[in-house]
């Protein structure tokens, strides 16, 4: 009974206690999926300069060996 009238009587607070705690976690949640797309942007962008290192240094071995040839 006492249970019963404590819900009747704040029924709009415990509503709100409620969502706020789902917008809560909503919101940690998509802060979740932000960090693991800032990651996998870190990532992509490391293996670019990886990429862009290794054909500067192929170029580089490209204009030793031309030198050479002259």
């Amino acid at each position: 009974m006492k249970l019963k009238k404590f819900i009747k009587e704040y029924k709009y607070e415990i509503v709100q206690i409620i969502l706020l705690i789902f917008s809560g976690v909503m919101f940690m949640i998509s802060l979740l999926g932000i960090a693991k797309e800032y990651e996998s942007n870190k990532e992509n962008q490391n293996m670019k300069l990886e990429e862009i290192s290794n054909q500067l240094d192929r170029i580089e071995t490209q204009l030793e060996e031309f030198v050479k040839v002259k």
